[in-house]
């Protein structure tokens, strides 16, 4: 699928699946998190109607594409866009965010590994070594 709003980074790409999306609440997977598993996106996604958008968050911060979204926030999102901000963490300062934090992660996160993105050959070495 192309994004609706070209040039606009992972924000467009959010705001292209939102706007595509048949539900009202829509879960949001980054493709460089090999180590999420299905209990703990069940969880995010029954945690999902919360808040305009959960998330997690660890000791690296928050993980705006490891999300629950709903899809009202599209037109924000748009705003943003339009507006040339297109970082996520700022586009959605201004919606209700639950975050999800590491007591909340514990049970689905073991080995540590839960919300690790593996995005250079580095990454993936280390991924393989933990």
């Amino acid at each position: 699928m192309i994004d609706r709003i070209p040039s606009a980074g992972a924000l467009g790409g959010l705001y292209t699946a939102l706007m595509e999306a048949p539900t009202e609440q829509v879960l949001v997977v980054g493709c460089d998190m090999p180590f999420l598993n299905a209990p703990f996106l069940t969880y995010l996604a029954e945690r999902g109607t919360d808040a305009d958008v959960v998330l997690p968050r660890d000791e690296h911060g928050r993980h705006p594409l490891c999300a629950s979204y709903v899809r009202r926030v599209a037109t924000h999102l748009h705003d943003r866009i339009t507006a040339g901000e297109l970082r996520i963490n700022e586009a959605i300062s201004e919606l209700e965010v639950t975050e999800l934090g590491p007591e909340q992660l514990a049970p689905y996160n073991r080995d540590g590994r839960l919300l690790l993105n593996i995005n250079t050959p580095d990454d993936y070495t280390r991924a393989r070594t933990q």
